[in-house]
């Protein structure tokens, strides 16, 4: 008896690669000659932290379900991707906790790089919020993160 549909795993990397490309080339549009192409910097303005933030809360959600449906013999070391700071104590962002955090933070910032006339991503997210009243704040590389994803696809 079949209780639902299976994740789908080709768009799981869809979604990760959308995420990747992303981050990736936000630095090449950037460099574009603004007169030139001013439009495309436009788009490139306002769309993309909006698209990478739909992407990695859905890959959070996703990435969830399957870490609460299978067992792994990868230690939580191998699946770490940034840090934590909760309750006057650092320590390491596993995904698990990654992903939690990505969908109950109160703020998602993607930091930026600028040079000269232009800026772009950086790999780097910020994140922060609340958990019963004490603040915490993470932040992890976008690219650790999808690492840590295809090793428990």
């Amino acid at each position: 008896m079949n209780l639902g549909r299976s994740i789908d795993l080709i768009e799981i990397d869809n979604l990760t690669y959308n995420l990747l490309t992303i981050f990736a080339s936000s630095k090449e549009i950037a460099l574009f000659e603004n007169a030139k192409y001013s439009q495309l910097i436009d788009i490139k303005n306002r769309f993309e932290t909006s698209k990478a933030s739909k992407n990695l809360i859905t890959l959070a959600i996703i990435t969830r379900n399957i870490l609460d449906s299978k067992t792994y013999s990868i230690s939580s070391s191998e699946l770490t991707c940034g840090i934590l700071n909760e309750n006057g104590k650092t320590t390491n962002l596993e995904i698990r906790e990654a992903c939690n955090k990505i969908v109950h933070a109160q703020h998602i910032d993607f930091v930026e790089i600028s040079e000269r006339e232009y800026s772009y991503l950086s790999s780097k997210i910020q994140l922060s919020g609340e958990r019963h009243t004490k603040k915490w704040t993470a932040e992890f590389d976008v690219y650790e993160f999808c690492g840590c994803l295809q090793k428990i696809i």
